[in-house]
C-alpha cells in the first residue's frame, strides 16, 4: 500500500494556476464516491497551497452514502457515535477552471487516504488503480470507451 502523505506534492501546478487566474476566489474540491457522485467542499483561494501540502480531512462516512446522499449502514462505514476521519489529497493535473461559473471558480479532484496517508482501497480511484495494476502484471492492457448521452 503506498503512502500518499510521503509523496511530495509539487506546488508548481497550483502556483501557476493561481497566477494565471487571479479572478478565482474559491475552489470546489471533489472526491467521487462509488456511485461516481462528486462530494466535497468549497475552499477559499488562500487555502489551495496548504491543501497541496497537507491534504484535507473528511469523515469516513462520505464513502458510505447511496446515490441520494443517504447513509448506508450496511457498508460498515457509518458509525453510531462519531465518524472516523480520512484525508483527501489533490490529484495531479486535475486543477481546472470551471467554465462559465459566476463568480469564477476552480475545481480540483481529490483521492483519499487513511489519516496516516495510506491509500484507501474503498476509494473508487484506488480500487480501480489496484485492478489495473493486477491486469498489467498478467500482460493485459485495459482500454475503455465512454459515452455521455443527453436526453
Amino acid at each position: 500500500m503506498s503512502n500518499l502523505k510521503k509523496k511530495v506534492k509539487p506546488l508548481e501546478e497550483p502556483k501557476r494556476f493561481l497566477k494565471k487566474h487571479p479572478e478565482i476566489k474559491s475552489f470546489d474540491i471533489v472526491m467521487h464516491d462509488c456511485n461516481a457522485i462528486g462530494r466535497g467542499k468549497i475552499i477559499r483561494r488562500h487555502e489551495l497551497l496548504k491543501l497541496y501540502e497537507s491534504g484535507r480531512q473528511f469523515p469516513l462516512s462520505l464513502l458510505g452514502m447511496d446515490i441520494t446522499g443517504e447513509d448506508v449502514p450496511d457498508t460498515g462505514l457509518i458509525l453510531e457515535q462519531g465518524d472516523g476521519d480520512i484525508k483527501a489529497w489533490p490529484i495531479s493535473s486535475s486543477l481546472k477552471l470551471i467554465h462559465n461559473s459566476k463568480p469564477p471558480r476552480g475545481e480540483l479532484f481529490m483521492t483519499m487516504s487513511d489519516i496516516e496517508g495510506n491509500k484507501l482501497n474503498i476509494d473508487p480511484r484506488n480500487a480501480l488503480e489496484t485492478k489495473v495494476k493486477s491486469f498489467e502484471k498478467d500482460g493485459i492492457k485495459l482500454c475503455g470507451a465512454f459515452e455521455l448521452e443527453f436526453f
